[in-house]
């Protein structure tokens, strides 16, 4: 199994997640600290210093951004096509194990987008938190891994819990009964959370202007995808498909009711 690296030796990514604050001493130990769009909220909580800020700075207060202003900075448009800790991760890999702090709790769209971003660099990106070490493997594992990308070709996600009970694996665990039965719930934040099966065509969702959703393929892709009534629509022969590689979050509804319709594979919708 992929071991875990020396935190003396990593990149300390702080995200906007969850991030207890008796981690400081962690993040501190690591050899660079990168606070991550309103993760400088959390850095500033903690009295870190920052080697770099990276982010288009909407989740920030303006006064802690101007308390890093002196911070080498990656700034980045609110428009685009990766998440802020998306970008960040692609910046930082190069330099040494990447450790986020802040990527495991929060919005159930980040969480789930960021178990996808370790499939990309397994045994290179982990997500930590007081009780959990998450990344990918390509070790054949039991118990405590999970298959969320297309099986045969991804690594697997591997949690270490030291409560024994892991709640994150329980979650991913819950998602795949629900959708083998191409079920809905509604999560304890209020994010409606719903399948969508190639096999049953078309679906309407109400919303109203301006609601955010996002669209994540569910162990495996999801292909010859088409909506309509969202800002960044799906459309044969443009963006009509959903991987590992490239995952729908925060996308914007313009009206009272938007529809999905796809080829194949599984689609995760998330309305906040």
């Amino acid at each position: 199994m992929t071991p875990l690296p020396d935190l003396a030796l990593c990149v300390a990514l702080v995200a906007n997640g969850e991030v207890e604050m008796s981690l400081a001493e962690r993040i501190r130990g690591c050899k660079w600290v990168v606070g991550v769009d309103g993760g400088i909220n959390h850095c500033y909580g903690m009295g870190l210093e920052l080697d770099w800020i990276v982010g288009d700075f909407d989740s920030a207060e303006p006064s802690i951004l101007e308390h890093y202003a002196g911070c080498r900075a990656v700034p980045l448009e609110r428009a685009k096509d990766e998440t802020d800790l998306e970008v960040a991760i692609a910046q930082m890999v190069g330099f040494g194990p990447v450790v986020v702090f802040g990527g495991l709790g929060g919005r159930l769209d980040h969480m789930l987008g960021n178990l996808f971003l370790l499939l990309r660099y397994p045994g290179r990106v982990f997500l930590v938190s007081e009780d959990q070490w998450v990344f990918a493997s390509s070790d054949e594992l039991e118990g405590a891994s999970f298959a969320l990308g297309e099986v045969g070709r991804d690594a697997q996600i591997v949690v270490l819990d030291r409560r024994g009970v892991s709640p994150l694996m329980e979650s991913l665990h819950l998602l795949e009964r629900f959708s083998k039965n191409g079920g809905h719930f509604v999560s304890a934040r209020g994010e409606r959370v719903c399948f969508i099966d190639a096999s049953i065509g078309r679906v309407v969702f109400p919303c109203h202007k301006g609601q955010t959703v996002s669209l994540l393929p569910f162990q495996g892709p999801a292909d010859k995808i088409v909506t309509e009534g969202l800002q960044w629509e799906f459309t044969p022969g443009k963006l009509e498909r959903l991987d590992r590689d490239f995952i729908g979050i925060s996308n914007v509804c313009l009206g009272e009711q938007f529809s999905i319709q796809l080829g194949e594979g599984v689609l995760l919708c998330i309305m906040h």
